[in-house]
């Protein structure tokens, strides 16, 4: 089933989309990883804080994003879905929310890399 090329476009119009190209400017400069580790960060963010987590996942498939298998993460089959959901959802919140996902997906990089001390 392709994407709906209607969805992007809407979502391009919104007023989340647009705060979030003012605090991104290239969202298309981030690595695809960073934006489905976004993704992720703001679904288990939705779950704990009670949002509505069946609209989500709703909203993700029809952009093509949905959970990889073994749960660990999520993949997307379309760039610019992609690249539109990730700068929507980063306008959904403020850049503080942003920066601390990328503050902590930074410290969580660096204590994966930590050498062990065996």
């Amino acid at each position: 089933m392709p994407i709906k090329r209607e969805l992007i476009e809407n979502t391009k119009q919104s007023p989340e989309y647009q705060k979030g190209l003012d605090l991104l400017i290239h969202p298309d400069d981030y690595a695809e990883q960073v934006m489905l580790d976004f993704i992720g960060y703001y679904y288990v963010v939705t779950i704990r804080s009670g949002g509505n987590v069946e609209g989500l996942n709703t909203f993700l498939r029809s952009m093509f994003i949905k959970a990889k298998k073994d749960n660990s993460g999520f993949v997307s089959t379309d760039e610019e879905a992609l690249v539109t959901l990730f700068t929507y959802l980063v306008g959904r919140n403020t850049k503080e929310f942003f920066v601390a996902f990328l503050h902590n997906r930074a410290e969580r990089e660096l204590r994966e890399n930590e050498p062990s001390e065996d």
